[in-house]
């Protein structure tokens, strides 16, 4: 039996290079969405890396699907003078977040507004973006697509996600 040996021509070898970089490229793609997915659900963190007791609990019963017992936690905890900004920043995220579940678009909106106005961050300006597009407001939603592109935090997915948010910006019509 004869040994043959196996060789590639140069077209055979750049397409195999170019298939590889695009499964790279839609892979990374992939995880920069995924990544910027659960960072928008994802509850806000402390410098220590530690949830407010308040904001820990309000995590916990919107877990446990207890919408009223979560929003009255949450206006018990706003209405608190001792309550600082950054906690009050998490409890209107949480806020949003639950009337996000209920689809209530409008109440959604005027919590992370509300978050907005104490701290501006990727995290709101993303979740308002999309609650904006949910809602049906396109010119609001790439409003706020561009106002999070300067906030994307420096990751090694940042390229990823500004590449993500501006293809969400021109599916909706807008120019990046």
């Amino acid at each position: 039996m004869e040994n043959k040996k196996f060789k590639l021509t140069k077209k055979q070898l750049l397409s195999g290079v170019v298939v590889v970089g695009l499964l790279a490229a839609a892979a990374a793609a992939g995880f920069g969405l995924q990544f910027l997915l659960n960072k928008n659900n994802a509850p806000t963190q402390t410098v220590e890396g530690k949830l407010p007791a308040v904001v820990d609990q309000v995590q916990d019963l919107r877990m446990q699907g207890d919408q009223q017992a979560v929003s009255n936690k949450i206006n018990e905890a706003l209405k608190d003078s001792s309550t600082s900004n950054e906690t009050k920043y998490m409890l209107y995220i949480q806020q949003g977040n639950v009337a996000t579940d209920k689809s209530d678009w409008k109440a959604a909106i005027d919590s992370y507004l509300k978050a907005a106005a104490i701290k501006e961050t990727y995290e709101v300006t993303g979740l308002l973006a999309e609650t904006y597009k949910q809602a049906g407001d396109k010119n609001k939603a790439i409003e706020y697509y561009k106002k999070a592109i300067p906030l994307i935090p420096d990751t090694p997915v940042k390229e990823d996600d500004k590449a993500a948010l501006e293809a969400k910006i021109k599916a909706l019509g807008g120019q990046p």
